[in-house]
């Protein structure tokens, strides 16, 4: 073979090989600016993951209250129920105790005699509760 063509297939390779040097860079630039990307994402979505988790335990909380108030609401409506009940009784009361006589608003003793019986009538359990 020829010298002059032993040196062009020289060059050529060394071309080729300064081309490969070059891309290899690039990728290894490249590689490492992915590397930097996948540990910025990672980061975010351990913060998202934290977010979602803190997310969670603040609904949780919340249904909790949520239930806690539904049970306080009922035992409210109940206790509501009862005192319109009581009431109920005690206006039939009053009015029974206006048709019979008993019932006197400007008399203190009849006063009291109503209240004995508006005691007797709702029973000496539900007047100790209140």
């Amino acid at each position: 073979m020829c010298k002059w063509r032993l040196n062009i297939t020289y060059i050529s390779y060394n071309y080729q090989v300064q081309a490969m040097d070059e891309q290899s860079m690039e990728n290894q630039e490249k590689m490492a600016g992915l590397i930097t990307q996948k540990a910025d994402l990672e980061g975010q979505m351990k913060e998202m993951e934290e977010r979602l988790l803190d997310e969670e335990d603040a609904v949780a909380d919340l249904e909790a209250t949520k239930r806690k108030m539904d049970t306080e609401i009922q035992d409210l409506r109940a206790d509501v129920e009862d005192l319109e009940q009581s009431l109920s009784k005690v206006d039939m009361l009053l009015l029974m105790c206006s048709k019979s006589g008993l019932y006197k608003p400007h008399c203190i003793p009849s006063f009291f005699h109503t209240f004995n019986l508006i005691c007797a009538l709702l029973g000496p359990d539900s007047i100790a509760q209140r």
